[in-house]
């Protein structure tokens, strides 16, 4: 006897085969792990180059903070700095002076000498408005009762050691004065010459 089996049996499923490959042999689990990895440098840069970009800003603004503080410091010091540079420049003078009058004592020209045989040197109606002295040069302007007065001046100067006969008259006028009230007739008179020694 022929037993049949009439109830119907389910049909297997068939794993399709793509391109020539039977996708039961892959590994699922292992294709992911996979694809993690071959993502992760990537999001792990990210992730470090967004760590380091965050400390440079961090620094960039530190900086910047720091230099509005270095700015507020320097506009409140202008005015020392300002008052530094006039120091300095006054300094500068002092030194300039300083070294003229180095200069002035190592050469020996100290006029002091000079100016005391000047005044010993003037007669009763001889008097001196003003000297000048340029290096080695001396101008002389004064007043006179006479021209006689002023000859005798010039020539007691350029007998002393210090003019030595350069002492000239340069010009002369005959002006009024008026003392007390009486008019007096002058001589104004301009004498130039060289200082031949100053000891």
């Amino acid at each position: 006897m022929i037993k049949t089996n009439l109830i119907a049996q389910p049909k297997k499923f068939k794993v399709p085969v793509i391109f020539g490959l039977d996708i039961r042999m892959f590994n699922f689990k292992m294709l992911f792990i996979v694809w993690i990895i071959s993502y992760s440098p990537e999001l792990l840069q990210k992730f470090y180059f967004s760590v380091e970009l965050d400390k440079l800003n961090n620094k960039i603004i530190f900086h910047k903070k720091e230099l509005g503080k270095y700015n507020k410091i320097l506009k409140k010091n202008r005015q020392l700095k300002k008052k530094i540079e006039a120091f300095t420049m006054q300094a500068n003078k002092l030194k300039e002076r300083e070294n003229q009058v180095l200069e002035i004592i190592k050469q020996r020209t100290n006029p002091f000498k000079v100016l005391v045989k000047l005044a010993e040197s003037l007669p009763a109606k001889v008097w001196t408005s003003s000297i000048k002295l340029n290096g080695d040069a001396i101008t002389i302007d004064g007043l006179a009762t006479s021209y006689k007065s002023i000859g005798e001046f010039i020539d007691t100067l350029n007998d002393s050691i210090y003019f030595s006969k350069t002492i000239r008259l340069k010009k002369t006028e005959s002006i009024t004065q008026t003392v007390n009230k009486d008019e007096f007739r002058v001589e104004k008179f301009e004498v130039t010459g060289k200082i031949m020694r100053f000891d």
